[in-house]
């Protein structure tokens, strides 16, 4: 198998095909990307950050969100990096054009699991506030 093979697994026309489709149902652009887990992100890391400094304490905090931060941006630029030497621009096709369509129902399950358990974690934070706003105003 050369590298070649590796990087464009679409041997026949109807995987070709089916990825011709899924680039034209696509409408997502980047500017609506690029918002969505910029708002996801921030939501979360308002929701996440006081209790982790709370817990590791505020130098292990600080540490502790440092090298979160390399992380996420290494991890960031290598996503990016593989979608452009594969010719793709966003995760579900890149999972397609990698493995094929268990590749992209793999990557779509795990980002419905990521996004599902934000909301989750906001619901359960507003309903905590909430329930503390309602006892305030009742006293």
């Amino acid at each position: 198998m050369s590298e070649t093979d590796f990087m464009d697994p679409l041997n026949s026309e109807l995987e070709h095909a089916t990825l011709t489709k899924l680039e034209e149902t696509n409408a997502l652009t980047t500017p609506r990307a690029v918002w969505s887990i910029q708002t996801m992100i921030l939501g979360t890391g308002i929701i996440a950050l006081p209790y982790a400094i709370a817990q590791c304490g505020f130098y292990g905090g600080i540490v502790a969100l440092c090298l979160v931060g390399v992380i996420c941006d290494f991890t960031s630029r290598l996503a990016i990096n593989v979608g452009v030497e594969a010719g793709v621009d966003n995760y579900e096709l890149l999972g397609f054009r990698l493995w094929g369509h268990c590749g992209f129902f793999l990557v779509t399950t795990f980002a419905l699991l990521i996004e599902f358990g934000a909301l989750t974690s906001y619901l359960i934070v507003i309903g905590d506030n909430l329930s503390q706003a309602a006892e305030h105003f009742n006293e």
